[in-house]
């Protein structure tokens, strides 16, 4: 048995070289010129599914809520009148077609009520960064 076959080579610096030009072949988008990473923006989507994913595992996917009725401001009493329910399935809350005003099921935190800021403010930070380090020189007078 040949000593050399079972040991582990390292890539040389040319063979590392070559096969980081081949995987990043079609890594930008340009634009006239302003170029756009997609490998930044691939990662920042990844992550925003592994974010909601880890959020919805946390609340164990129950994030159902429901309220019925509206809420009178100046009384701050409920109205009376029930609600057809939205949730309908046996063996649950949600098993009754009608439901009596109030709250049911678990509110949303507030995480939840601003996950379309985070979504959005991911992807305005990652343009960001995307124009800060592949685009930092260009002007839009050089389209015309």
């Amino acid at each position: 048995m040949n000593k050399d076959s079972d040991e582990l080579k390292l890539p040389t610096k040319a063979e590392t070289v070559a096969f980081y030009k081949k995987v990043s072949q079609n890594r930008f988008k340009s634009f006239s010129g302003y170029k756009l990473d997609r490998w930044l923006f691939n990662f920042i989507m990844w992550g925003l599914f592994v974010f909601f994913f880890l959020f919805a595992y946390k609340n164990q996917f129950d994030l159902d809520y429901y309220k019925c009725g509206s809420q009178n401001p100046v009384t701050g009493y409920m109205s009376s009148e029930s609600c057809e329910n939205p949730f309908y399935k046996p063996v649950s809350w949600k098993n009754q077609a009608v439901l009596y005003p109030g709250e049911y099921g678990k509110k949303p935190t507030t995480l939840f009520n601003f996950l379309w800021i985070i979504t959005i403010g991911s992807f305005i930070l990652g343009a960001f960064i995307n124009h800060a380090i592949h685009n930092r020189g260009y002007k839009k007078n050089d389209l015309l």
